[in-house]
């Protein structure tokens, strides 16, 4: 399938996915992990200025490419935000802020883009920061299986099945990371799957030339 853009959902989704689709009771509230475990790989971040979202949200932003991993025994929904930083050190633009769940003792790829999604030329850097950590006690819904990559012509191609685990139909996005020698992010394409009463669906993408390494991971999620 082809890779629709860097995001495939509304921003306002990102944190209402993940803490509400899969809560059915209204009495449940969010439980605050310690924020300061979240490791932000931010040595490793890679700044970009391009196309973003899709339909009404598509437009061409400053954004920032970042792993975060949580080293935890729990599954967290984390939050980063921010600012982009000139080459003085001076702030030029905020970030949206985003949450993504990552599982215990896993990794995700967030592409921060700036918040009024406009272009900073005059960004080299930015400082990231982790807004919130959110306990999560119910299993992922929605999963990537049979992880596969294999090099092809200088680039890597990732590949696997994304997985509905519930008798509910759904949609999620799902985006794949590829890094460089270095172990920095080059890109996170992403498509949005509609995914019937567990069911699975075939899922690649293909990777920028000099990309050595890549993952799959689902994003948002819509019941």
């Amino acid at each position: 399938m082809k890779p629709r853009s860097l995001f495939g959902l509304a921003p306002w989704l990102v944190l209402v996915t993940l803490l509400l689709t899969a809560c059915e009771k209204d009495t449940w509230k969010p439980k605050e992990a310690d924020r300061k475990q979240i490791v932000v790989h931010g040595e490793l971040m890679t700044l970009h200025t391009g196309s973003v979202g899709t339909g009404e949200f598509e437009g061409n932003a400053t954004y920032v490419l970042v792993d975060a991993s949580n080293p935890g025994k729990l599954d967290l929904a984390v939050t980063l935000g921010g600012s982009f930083l000139d080459a003085e050190g001076n702030e030029v633009g905020a970030i949206h802020r985003q949450s993504l769940r990552i599982p215990a003792g896993g990794t995700r790829t967030f592409a921060l883009v700036d918040e009024e999604q406009s272009t900073h030329e005059d960004a080299s850097g930015a400082t990231i920061e982790v807004s919130s950590a959110v306990q999560l006690d119910y299993p992922e819904q929605i999963i990537i299986t049979d992880l596969n990559e294999y090099e092809d012509n200088g680039r890597i191609v990732v590949a696997g099945y994304v997985k509905n685990t519930v008798n509910r139909i759904g949609k999620a996005l799902v985006f794949a990371t590829f890094y460089n020698k270095e172990g920095k992010p080059m890109e996170r394409p992403s498509t949005v799957f509609r995914l019937e009463r567990n069911a699975r669906r075939g899922v690649q993408f293909v990777g920028p030339a000099g990309s050595v390494r890549a993952t799959l991971s689902v994003g948002d999620i819509v019941y």
